[in-house]
């Protein structure tokens, strides 16, 4: 939880050293509260002060780094229930779970289908971010099946065994990079000062709210502080609610017990696309499944994309002219604004037209077209100044600009304040095609 900078301070041994580099307690507290200096700086705090204050410094919903070569998947970590009270920050991770009976070859053949099926969307590559198998009949072979995964899988991976022996395996492996251990509780309190000394994240199957709150006392007396929550088992209703609840209680209610990311595994009704979509919209740390369908990861990811997206920061692509189809002195010039979702749709449009292009983007601050309209950002002055700074005038031998059709306004304004011939343009990206084709004859 947020600490201010006078109850780190009540902490502190009150000697001024100047030891940590800051002039005074009071100055290391303040700069200790806001994120710029560690406590561990202060090499004269006492064992039982430094305990407390990293307590009271953790995180409502702890986070948890996994990483895997250059892949990195952040879980938990967050700090509020609405976006809207400040930000989401570490998207729910989409992990994609193998069939456990799997031969080697045929397990290098679903990896290299899971690593080349990515979306480009918003100038983000979306994609799959862990692989995951799960041991459910406790078969003899499954180990072994595990290690080649770990070997295999240029992601973080997630086993899930309750079989005693192939945990004590997995844990002696010397490959451990990227691992999320899910096994019993039974097992974790057995293997508790491992787990520690290994700092594997482990996960722990429940099914209902109450053994959520049971398992996060049990991991945090036994000093498992990597520990994750994994929701099984529960109908789509009692996934949601219990979402919900967690989160509510780790951050309102500040129930310590309950500050875990949460993975889910929406199986019960056949891992029905719904249900993972409902757990990824009810703050899911992390989103197993078994279904690859194209349409339904793009689906999902889009959804994530959009969640996850920090609504005080809009998205902005750099203002200038875009060549699209290798346009040339002769093509049209369309205008647009640098809000990414805008730039991104009218050009993906543009480039299935076919038709050569000149895609003029104007700075307005990262806001679409009515918006800006409205904000009186995309304006004559505004488009004028963008020719001028990006030398289109120079790049095309005619006087002819395309306006999107949401603003006609802007035609007349635009005639009257400069020598441009203005166009008013379809108001949808879906008719711009057409529009271009029908232009270009």
């Amino acid at each position: 939880m947020a600490l201010s900078g006078m109850d780190i301070f009540k902490l502190l041994p009150g000697t001024n050293c100047k030891d940590c580099g800051s002039p005074s307690c009071l100055a290391f507290a303040m700069k200790a509260a806001s994120g710029k200096v560690s406590i561990k700086e202060c090499i004269h705090i006492s064992p039982e002060s430094f305990v407390k204050l990293e307590e009271l410094m953790e995180p409502p919903i702890i986070e948890i780094k996994v990483k895997k070569g250059k892949n990195v998947v952040t879980l938990g970590g967050e700090k509020v229930i609405y976006r809207h009270d400040e930000t989401y920050y570490n998207p729910s991770a989409l992990c994609i779970e193998l069939p456990y009976d799997l031969g080697r070859e045929e397990m290098e053949n679903e990896i290299s289908k899971i690593h080349n099926l990515f979306f480009k969307r918003a100038g983000s590559i979306l994609r799959a971010d862990m692989t995951a198998i799960r041991d459910y009949d406790k078969d003899a072979g499954f180990p072994q099946r595990a290690l080649d995964l770990i070997k295999l899988s240029p992601y973080p991976t997630l086993i899930c065994t309750e079989n005693f022996q192939s945990v004590e395996l997995i844990l002696n492996f010397a490959e451990k990079e990227g691992i999320i251990l899910m096994t019993s509780l039974q097992n974790v309190l057995k293997l508790s000062e491992k787990l520690k000394n290994e700092g594997i994240p482990t996960a722990v199957a429940v099914s209902c709210f109450e053994e959520a709150k049971a398992t996060g006392e049990a991991l945090r007396s036994c000093g498992i502080k990597k520990g994750l929550i994994a929701l099984t088992n529960c109908n789509d209703r009692e996934m949601a609610n219990t979402l919900y609840n967690i989160r509510l209680r780790a951050l309102f209610g500040k129930e310590r017990a309950l500050g875990f990311p949460v993975l889910v595994f929406p199986e019960k009704n056949k891992q029905s696309f719904p249900a993972v979509l409902s757990a990824m919209i009810k703050y899911a740390s992390a989103i197993v499944t078994r279904d690859t369908d194209p349409a339904h990861v793009l689906a999902l990811l889009t959804l994530r994309q959009n969640i996850f997206t920090d609504p005080r920061r809009p998205i902005q692509v750099e203002a200038k002219v875009y060549n699209i189809a290798e346009a040339g002195a002769d093509s049209p010039v369309l205008i647009t604004t640098n809000f990414s979702l805008t730039y991104f749709t009218v050009s993906q449009e543009i480039e299935a037209s076919g038709v050569p292009t000149h895609l003029l983007v104007i700075d307005t601050g990262g806001t679409s077209v009515l918006t800006a309209w409205s904000a009186d950002r995309l304006n004559a002055q505004a488009v004028i100044k963008a020719a001028e700074s990006t030398g289109i005038e120079k790049i095309v031998t005619h006087r002819k600009i395309i306006i999107p059709g949401y603003v006609p306004e802007l035609k007349e304004e635009l005639e009257n304040k400069s020598s441009f011939e203005v166009i008013v343009g379809p108001k949808e990206a879906s008719d711009i095609p057409g529009f271009l084709r029908g232009l270009s004859k």
